[in-house]
């Protein structure tokens, strides 16, 4: 039988064994060796897994930090790109504004500008209308003034035609001119004989107007009343509507230029037979009635158409 030796860790003494003790041995420390070594594994594995999973643990509590550090900053990032667009918005909202306000700014006193602009155009186009309507009316006015002034000078121009005609016609009679501004006719004919004795008077009113007036009749009638006078003639431009040269009017005599002379002298005539009948004649009232009848009378009217014939026929 082999034998073998070992040696005691602690004395150091080598031991001889028996080839089946030392087998028993060997298998007893193969057996306990494999049990520590598999405890040992065990153990080393356990602590490495201990290990291994602190370690996991901390490189998951690192990665779910980083994780965690990775999803704040991505979301400072998203809260400063938000913050960055709104204010970016902001911003093109306050150029929007800033651009509307001076835009309406401008706008306004654009409108302010026109309007003030258009207020003082009115108030020069006021201004210039007042004063072109003051220089109308002034113009106006002295167009009126002009017009009556070219009147009253025609007219005066027409009393002093019929004057010269009067004097010229009957040189025997007083033609007295109206003082102008007082109230009355234009012309008082006195006529007289050839010795200088009075038969009666011819009231005269000149017209010198593009249209008749039938109010002249009136103040004509007022103005004979006042003058004495035994008969009124109207000398007028314009004749009443229907008439032509002369005709009895209204108890008055109106006539043209023309017909004034012939007209004065068969009026005259009348006074001159009148008076010599008044000679004959006492009562008053019969006098008129001499007068009126002569003058209405159809010898009477022949009398002035002859004598205007004959003065239109001495003009031609």
């Amino acid at each position: 039988m082999n034998t073998g030796t070992i040696t005691c860790p602690n004395c150091k003494t080598e031991i001889q064994l028996s080839q089946a003790v030392s087998q028993q041995l060997f298998e007893d420390f193969k057996q306990k060796w494999a049990i520590e070594k598999k405890q040992l594994v065990e153990r080393e594995r356990a602590r490495l897994k201990a290990e291994l999973s602190e370690e996991v643990v901390d490189l998951k509590e690192r990665l779910e930090q980083q994780d965690n550090k990775l999803a704040a900053a991505r979301s400072n990032e998203l809260k400063l790109l938000r913050l960055q667009s709104e204010l970016e918005d902001k911003r093109q909202n306050l150029d929007l504004e800033v651009a509307r306000k001076i835009a309406a700014d401008r706008s306004r006193i654009q409108k302010e500008a026109e309007k003030t602009a258009a207020e003082k155009q009115q108030l020069k186009i006021a201004d210039r209308e007042r004063t072109i309507s003051d220089l109308q009316a002034q113009l106006a006015m002295l167009q009126q003034r002009l017009e009556r002034q070219s009147q009253q000078h025609q007219g005066e121009v027409l009393e002093l035609q019929l004057e010269d005609c009067l004097h010229a016609a009957f040189p025997h009679d007083d033609i007295e001119p109206v003082t102008q501004g007082k109230n009355g006719a234009d012309i008082l004919q006195t006529i007289k004989t050839t010795a200088g004795k009075v038969c009666g008077k011819i009231l005269w009113e000149t017209k010198r107007t593009k249209r008749w007036n039938s109010a002249w009749l009136e103040k004509l009638k007022n103005d004979q009343r006042a003058a004495g006078a035994d008969f009124g003639v109207l000398l007028s431009i314009v004749l009443p509507d229907g008439m032509k040269h002369f005709a009895e009017h209204e108890g008055l005599w109106v006539t043209s230029f023309d017909c004034a002379t012939p007209l004065a002298g068969a009026l005259r005539c009348a006074l001159h037979q009148i008076a010599r009948a008044n000679s004959l004649i006492v009562d008053r009232r019969k006098k008129a009635d001499v007068l009126y009848q002569h003058i209405c009378s159809l010898e009477f009217r022949q009398t002035v158409e002859a004598m205007i014939q004959r003065f239109q026929s001495m003009r031609a």
